[in-house]
C-alpha cells in the first residue's frame, strides 16, 4: 500500500511538472523576439500569457478536484507541489499584465522638454490616447522639443523620441507635415 501511494505520489509530480515545464518553455519562447515591435503587440503577447496561466491554474484545480474527490489524495499532493510554481507564474504575469494597463501620465511640457530620455508612461499616454494624431509637425516640435533622431525620406517623415524605459522609442510619422502615427517601438536583433 505505501509503495502505491508512493508511486501514485510521484506520477502525479512527475507528470504535471512535465506538462509545466513545456508551458514554461513555450512561454519563454514566446516571450522574445529577435526583430522590433510595437508596444502594443507585446501588451497582447503578454495578456494572452495571462489568460493562459489562468486557465491552466483553473484546469489544475479541477484536476485536483476531482483527484481529491475519487480519494486519489496522494496523487493530488503530488500535482500540488508543481502547481505552487503555477500560482507563483500567474502572480508574475498578472502583475505585468496590471503594469500594462496602468501607464497613465498627463504630458507636463517641462518635464518633457528637460528629460534626456522621455518619460515611457507620459509617451504611453500620448500614444493610446491619441493625443497627437492629427497636428501639425511644427506644432509638435513647439510642443515636444528637438527629437533626438529625425529620418525624412521618399514619402516617409519620421521623428524618434527616446523614452526612459529601456530601449522604447517614440515613433511619430508625418504625412505631409500632419503626424498620421504615432507609436512605442522597441529594436530587435535585426537579425
Amino acid at each position: 500500500m505505501v509503495m502505491k501511494n508512493l508511486l501514485s505520489f510521484i506520477y502525479g509530480f512527475i507528470i504535471t511538472t512535465a506538462i509545466y515545464l513545456i508551458l514554461l518553455f513555450s512561454f519563454l519562447f514566446y516571450k522574445f523576439t529577435l526583430c522590433g515591435e510595437e508596444l502594443s503587440q507585446k501588451e497582447s503577447r503578454e495578456a494572452i500569457q495571462l489568460y493562459a496561466t489562468v486557465f491552466i491554474v483553473l484546469f489544475t484545480i479541477f484536476i485536483l478536484y476531482k483527484l481529491i474527490k475519487a480519494n486519489l489524495l496522494f496523487s493530488a499532493y503530488g500535482i500540488s507541489i508543481p502547481f505552487v510554481f503555477a500560482i507563483y507564474v500567474l502572480f508574475i504575469t498578472g502583475k505585468v499584465y496590471y503594469n500594462n494597463i496602468d501607464y497613465f501620465e498627463p504630458y507636463e511640457r517641462d518635464k518633457w522638454t528637460n528629460s534626456k530620455y522621455k518619460p515611457f508612461k507620459m509617451a504611453k499616454t500620448l500614444v493610446n490616447k491619441k493625443k497627437l494624431i492629427g497636428m501639425p509637425k511644427r506644432n509638435i516640435l513647439n510642443l515636444m522639443g528637438v527629437p533626438k533622431d529625425t529620418f525624412k525620406g521618399n514619402n516617409i517623415d519620421m521623428i524618434t523620441y527616446f523614452t526612459d524605459y529601456n530601449t522604447w522609442q517614440l515613433k511619430l510619422y508625418f504625412k505631409d507635415d500632419t503626424l498620421v502615427d504615432a507609436y512605442l517601438y522597441q529594436e530587435g536583433l535585426n537579425l
